[in-house]
């Protein structure tokens, strides 16, 4: 019985471990990012400030996140492209 129970402490522990790993999206370090109008693929600005690119790279690493596959949405008006050089 003392088998048992210390086997399921350890799984437990296991799976808590690995669900708080955090996901890193930005494996690279990020350059610029240019933001296009979703609609006509036009540029609008690029974005080239270190200390911006890594607040902004922080947030969406951290962000809550679900899948928007099975909704219904509208485009935003504009679209990210991160760079690394």
């Amino acid at each position: 019985m003392m088998r048992i129970i210390t086997i399921l402490i350890f799984c437990i522990f296991t799976l808590s471990l690995v669900a708080c790993q955090q996901n890193e999206l930005f494996d690279e370090t990020i350059t610029s990012i240019k933001v296009e109008q979703w609609e006509s693929d036009e540029e609008m600005s690029t974005i080239t400030d270190e200390s911006l690119i890594n607040d902004l790279t922080a947030e969406l690493e951290s962000a809550n996140t679900a899948s928007t596959a099975n909704i219904d949405i509208t485009h935003p008006d504009y679209r990210l492209l991160f760079f690394k050089w």
